[in-house]
């Protein structure tokens, strides 16, 4: 059971993200949404404007999380006097940021399971005001790049395979580009791309497997392709590419040692030769 006083700061309404609701005087400032990324360590700001000296004897905080797809709220820290609780582990709220009217929660590695709302209820008796933030978890994009050669099996085609991985949500945009040793400025690739389906890691991310495919051709060697992949968790695209290594015209092999019969005179003789230096690629 909570302290009474405690108890009568459940009886605030709820809400709206973003909202500061004042109470007798007493106003808090929190942030309509933030957005942290996945195993990071998080603050959630709820603050006194001003930093006032407060007598921590008389302050008391709740902070309540409610699961994004879940209506239900739940107490995750609780602080009033001597009372001290906190349902979700590593939540803390410092009693010293208290004592000068911060009373943002700290949240240490942060997990997927973390998103939600978040709602500050601070009560300097016989005040009271409560703020609410929208947390979002975010996970970058890992990517790989590399050059399937060709078999009979795929088709005698080269594919290359762009694997990203680690990411969430799962919203995700991969593209490719090409560009050539005459052009070097990069063009959008629109056919020969399989892209499959954001697949669940056991970690709660993504990923996902793009390949381009290419037809054994002369002229497509010393191109270089490239996997552009955007992703909300990133404020740039990421950008890896592949050089397909070049190939030169097949040169004729060299003689082998062997010998000729030269005629010299009605009586000829035979020489031997040595193998001809290979030819060097101009």
């Amino acid at each position: 059971m909570y302290p009474l006083e405690l108890e009568s700061l459940f009886l605030l309404p709820s809400w709206p993200p973003g909202s500061c609701i004042a109470l007798g005087g007493l106003e808090v400032k929190t942030t309509e949404t933030q957005t942290v990324f996945l195993h990071d360590n998080v603050t959630v700001p709820c603050k006194i404007p001003g930093s006032p000296h407060l007598d921590i004897t008389i302050v008391g905080i709740l902070w309540f999380w409610k699961k994004e797809r879940n209506e239900s709220e739940a107490s995750i820290y609780q602080f009033y006097g001597s009372y001290r609780e906190a349902t979700r582990p590593g939540a803390n709220v410092s009693l010293l940021g208290l004592e000068w009217g911060d009373a943002s929660l700290h949240l240490p590695k942060i997990e997927l399971s973390d998103a939600g709302e978040y709602r500050c209820k601070l009560v300097v008796t016989p005040q009271q005001a409560e703020g609410t933030t929208r947390l979002d978890v975010v996970a970058s994009p890992a990517v790989k790049l590399f050059v399937k050669p060709a078999t009979e099996r795929n088709g005698e085609e080269e594919h290359v395979i762009c694997k990203v991985d680690g990411f969430y949500p799962a919203a995700i945009d991969i593209k490719w580009e090409e560009s050539t040793l005459n052009d070097p400025h990069f063009r959008a690739i629109t056919e020969g791309i399989i892209t499959g389906p954001a697949v669940r890691n056991d970690d709660g991310t993504f990923s996902v497997t793009s390949s381009l495919a290419l037809k054994p051709a002369l002229e497509d060697h010393g191109n270089t392709f490239t996997c552009v992949v955007s992703h909300r968790s990133l404020l740039d695209s990421k950008r890896l590419s592949v050089t397909l290594p070049g190939k030169s015209k097949r040169s004729p092999a060299p003689p082998t040692r062997g010998h000729v019969t030269i005629p010299l005179s009605p009586n000829s003789r035979t020489c031997d030769y040595p193998p001809a230096p290979p030819l060097e690629d101009m």
